[in-house]
């Protein structure tokens, strides 16, 4: 990763606290994903917000969830707060491609960070549930004429769509 600004840097340092001590189911330290999704989207070329964003986007299980909220609009501004509420699955009630549809309606940048964030879960380690979860949230995506990342159609073996 290229160097990182500031805002960056407290950004990953906040999600090494809120990720602190939790593993993936392989083993890996969850943080970890968090670096890899902001690597992704600043080798895409998206800007400081995002990268941020990219960072904090898996905050919803975090037990202080509106005391992180306040802190990530505190400290990185309303763009962020803005992304990574949009990225936040919460209610849990809302069902999954409700979710996932108002991202890809709402905002490219949040949708550019959701798709890095299923790139990323959809690997070698991805838990049957979560893959055919992901799966039918890009048929139904598909269904709404949202274009899905080529590497994604691969993962998830589904028919590319013109």
């Amino acid at each position: 990763m290229e160097k990182r600004t500031l805002n960056e840097i407290r950004a990953e340092k906040l999600a090494e606290f809120i990720h602190c001590g939790q593993k993936r189911s392989n083993g890996e330290n969850y943080i970890e994903h968090p670096r890899r999704v902001a690597n992704a989207i600043k080798e895409l070329g998206y800007g400081e917000d995002a990268v941020c964003t990219s960072f904090l986007h898996d905050t919803e299980d975090f037990e202080l969830l509106g005391d992180i909220f306040r802190i990530i609009d505190k400290v990185f501004g309303y763009k962020v707060y803005g992304l990574v509420l949009l990225l936040s699955h919460v209610p849990k009630s809302i069902p999954y491609n409700d979710y996932i549809y108002k991202i890809a309606e709402t905002s490219q940048e949040a949708m550019s960070i959701k798709w890095q964030d299923m790139i990323d879960n959809s690997g070698k380690d991805c838990p049957d549930r979560q893959w055919k979860k992901y799966k039918k949230a890009c048929l139904f995506l598909q269904s709404k004429n949202v274009e899905i990342p080529e590497l994604l159609i691969e993962r998830l073996k589904l028919e590319k769509t013109i």
